[in-house]
């Protein structure tokens, strides 16, 4: 029994159910970026359109892309942080957060 050991086959339920897995996750980290991006621009461009009713649109532009950009850095930010190992962070992180989705929200529903 020296040169034995013991061959695995790969066939079987559990072992496709693994491939499928391993492949949806590996394609959800590849196109997290992208998505996030794409919902980002649809929405900056609700709270453009509410935001240009009251004041000019330069500045709405300007103000538009920052709740935009605060909005993806904190989403992406929370997917890293522990939140029982740096609680201040994780609390700024999520008031940030909070702060900019209402923001969005407000102004992208605006209608006369």
């Amino acid at each position: 029994m020296k040169g034995a050991s013991i061959k695995i086959r790969p066939s079987g339920l559990g072992y496709f159910i693994n491939r499928i897995q391993t492949l949806f996750v590996s394609m959800l980290r590849i196109w997290t970026i992208p998505i996030v991006l794409m919902l980002s621009v649809s929405s900056g461009f609700t709270t453009y359109y509410g935001l240009s009713h009251f004041i000019t649109p330069w500045i709405a532009l300007i103000i538009t892309i920052a709740i935009q950009s605060i909005i993806v850095i904190c989403s992406l930010e929370m997917a890293g942080i522990h939140w029982k190992a740096n609680r201040m962070r994780y609390f700024t992180v999520v008031a940030s957060l909070a702060i900019a989705i209402a923001a969005s929200v407000t102004f992208s529903y605006f209608k006369f």
